[in-house]
C-alpha cells in the first residue's frame, strides 16, 4: 500500500503544478482510501476535509455529496456535525442534480 500510496502523492503533485482542482480533489479522495485500509484514522479526516473544500470551491455538487457520505459513515465521533446531518446534506445534493443512487 505505500507503493499506491507514493503514486497518489506522485498525482497529487503534478495535479497542483497543472492547476487541476477537481484532479487533486479526486487524489485527495483516493488517498482517504488508502489510509483507511491502513487503518489510520487521522490523515483521512485531514484529506477528506481538504477534498470537500476544493469540491466546494468548484460547485461540484456530486462530489461534495459523496464526501459527506462518506465523512458520516467513517468518521461519526470524530466531527462536530452529526453523522446524520452529513446524510442529510450529502442526500439533499444528490437529490438536487437528479442523483436518485
Amino acid at each position: 500500500m505505500t507503493a499506491t500510496l507514493s503514486l497518489y502523492e506522485e498525482s497529487l503533485q503534478l495535479r497542483e503544478q497543472l492547476g487541476d482542482i477537481r484532479g487533486k480533489a479526486a487524489s485527495l479522495h483516493q488517498m482517504v482510501q488508502v489510509f483507511l485500509a491502513r487503518g489510520d484514522m487521522n490523515a483521512p479526516l485531514q484529506l477528506c476535509e481538504e477534498s470537500l473544500q476544493l469540491s466546494e470551491q468548484l460547485g461540484d455538487k456530486r462530489g461534495k455529496a459523496d464526501l459527506l457520505h462518506e465523512m458520516g459513515r467513517i468518521f461519526p465521533t470524530r466531527r462536530p456535525r452529526p453523522p446524520l446531518s452529513l446524510y442529510e446534506e450529502s442526500v439533499h445534493l444528490k437529490n438536487n442534480f437528479g442523483d436518485k443512487k
